[in-house]
């Protein structure tokens, strides 16, 4: 019978098992594993992109990492983590004193309210955010109450936490450890009703059994109800996701392992009282490293399947489970040559109409380059692949690229986020976050590095809000050592087709026919229009209202009358209530020349 040391249980319940990542995407602390991460092809044109601010946080001039990311679609970004509040007097590189940290950015990128919380032992975190429409914040914590003569960390604390808007804390609830048994957070999800939903994992110390369990507190923090995730095959049970569709169900993502070679995913689905409705996926899933659930209660993961030997080797799957646990459709990709042991999927989002993208890192295209590239996948509602995106920092492909996370619009448009090889090269790395069109055309590219020399850690988050695009990650202050960093990158809602017009010859005192160009919402909010205007011997014809739905279009008329001879040349000029539009908006070109 296997056994584990309390060093192996901290192992597995403090350190975010990566080939288990999941999209929620909340890394467990581990402030000496800070790995410094990792410029681009150019990217297509499209409607300007640039950050509309950048926050970093310093709390020390040591060690600070964001761990999760939420944003209320009203211009409130939240960012939770762990910030070194204090370095030791002998090594001013090692941290005394490790605060979770909990922050609120308004729309301009101003704090509008921090929240601290420390332990006993000098070490917290938070790991999970999320925000009710009320633009309340919930955060989910790992925090450590001892530390022994070796300053080791001992006894485990789960805390949860409910902050209001205004960042007063409401409640705070917390589930420690003792000597009979260890417990570790997981994830976390919040009903629109209130309900706050959280995983861990408990077990005794040197035990070979870990317990799945899924808890429910009210809206007051009031403690509802306690599940243990059964049946399962394995003694080793570790709860990897956590997914709520619109009805309220919720859905506990579960790896159950007995060794390498032996070991499952299971999908619990209970309802918002705690009943379970049935669980599935045990026999088609091994290795998830993505989850998602659709309002509907379709489920969607990306990850290994059952293990094939040897060795317990999975192939790369991507699967649709229906609300019933039945199948609806699973993509099998095989084994992997590139690593059989490990799926190259990250992440996934669907979007409204059931297509899935799945974020992966693949061996570079040019493989005698030995690169890595951050890559999408597209499938259709029914599982059929339809385009796969490549990026790489390195015009030759021999960046080590690396993708963290995906996202998608309502206009099925994707955005991935990770970490890229810089520029000069060497082992220093920049945030690399790139969007495509609907048929995996490259629209932009944004990269950040930060201000000091080692470039940044991975990007731990992407989050999409209205017309704004959010990453998060730690990234080298210089003197200031490792900071948060948080980006808001801002898009032009307005997007003008064709962007010219050109009305050949003209005689000099008439007016040509009219020529057409189209004005469209890209945003996810309606687009106030402020004004349009042309220049030189054009004039328009607006048919387009001051206030343009999310995903509406307008057509826009041009004519020319030439007022002398030769070429002539002028400018269409939208500008509206982007946050960039006062500097950069949109344009066309106009072009005609004047006759006799």
């Amino acid at each position: 019978m296997r056994r584990y040391t309390t060093a192996r249980w901290k192992c597995v319940l403090q350190t975010d098992i990566s080939r288990r990542r999941l999209s929620a995407r909340a890394p467990v602390f581990l402030a000496a594993a800070l790995l410094l991460s990792f410029l681009p092809r150019a990217a297509h044109a499209q409607s300007q992109v640039f950050p509309k601010w950048v926050a970093r946080y310093d709390a020390a001039h040591s060690f600070d990492a964001p761990a999760a990311m939420a944003a209320d679609g009203r211009g409130g970004t939240y960012v939770t983590g762990t910030a070194c509040t204090g370095a030791t007097a002998s090594d001013p590189t090692v941290c005394a004193d490790n605060e979770a940290l909990t922050i609120k950015y308004d729309s301009q990128g101003q704090i509008v309210w921090k929240a601290w919380l420390s332990s006993r032992g000098h070490s917290a975190t938070g790991q999970q955010i999320a925000v009710d429409a009320a633009g309340n914040a919930y955060v989910l914590f790992l925090m450590w109450q001892v530390r022994d003569q070796f300053n080791s960390l001992s006894s485990p604390e789960v805390a949860t936490a409910k902050y209001s808007a205004s960042g007063a804390r409401q409640w705070i609830n917390f589930i420690p450890s003792s000597s009979s048994v260890l417990y570790s957070p997981g994830q976390l999800a919040v009903s629109p009703d209130g309900g706050v939903y959280i995983t861990l994992t408990s077990g005794a110390p040197n035990s070979v059994s870990y317990d799945a369990i899924t808890i429910k507190y009210g809206t007051n923090g009031n403690f509802l109800w306690s599940r243990t995730a059964a049946p399962v095959p394995n003694d080793t049970n570790i709860p990897v996701a956590l997914q709520l569709d619109a009805a309220g169900n919720v859905y506990a993502l579960v790896f159950s392992e007995f060794n390498s070679q032996i070991h499952e995913s299971i999908i619990f689905r209970y309802d918002a009282s705690g009943n379970l409705l049935h669980y599935f996926g045990g026999d088609k899933l091994g290795t998830i490293a993505a989850f998602r659930v659709d309002p509907q209660g379709d489920s969607y993961v990306a990850g290994g399947g059952s293990p094939h030997a040897p060795h317990g080797a999975e192939a790369n799957v991507v699967a649709k489970f229906n609300p019933d646990g039945s199948v609806g459709w699973l993509h099998d990709f095989g084994l992997t040559s590139d690593n059989p042991q490990s799926s190259p999927f990250v992440d996934l989002a669907v979007d409204r109409a059931g297509n899935v993208f799945v974020a992966q890192t693949l061996p570079g295209a040019t493989p005698t380059n030995g690169g890595r590239d951050i890559s999408v996948m597209k499938f259709d509602s029914t599982g059929q692949v339809q385009w796969t995106t490549r990026y790489n920092g390195h015009a030759d492909d021999s960046g080590f690229d690396k993708a963290v996370a995906v996202a998608v619009n309502s206009a099925g448009e994707a955005y991935v986020t990770g970490s890229s090889s810089g520029a000069a090269g060497g082992p220093y790395y920049e945030f690399a976050t790139v969007k495509y069109d609907t048929k995996g055309n490259q629209l932009w590219v944004q990269r950040y590095a930060g201000p000091g020399p080692q470039g940044s850690s991975p990007p731990v988050a992407l989050v999409l809000s209205g017309p704004d695009v959010l990453v998060t990650g730690s990234s080298d202050g210089g003197s200031t050592q490792l900071d948060w960093a948080t980006i808001d990158y801002v898009q032009d809602a307005a997007q003008l087709s064709p962007t010219s017009l050109n009305f050949g010859d003209q005689p000099i005192g008439s007016q040509s026919a009219a020529q057409s160009i189209t004005l469209t919402n890209t945003a996810e909010v309606p687009l106030t229009i402020f004004s349009i205007d042309v220049t030189g011997d054009f004039n328009l014809i607006n048919n387009c209202p001051s206030v343009l739905a999310q995903g509406a279009t307008c057509s826009l008329g041009v004519t020319f009358s030439p007022s002398d001879l030769g070429p002539r040349s002028g400018t269409l000029t939208v500008r509206d209530d982007w946050a960039g539009s006062k500097t950069n908006p949109q344009t066309a070109q106009l072009t005609g020349a004047g006759t006799q």
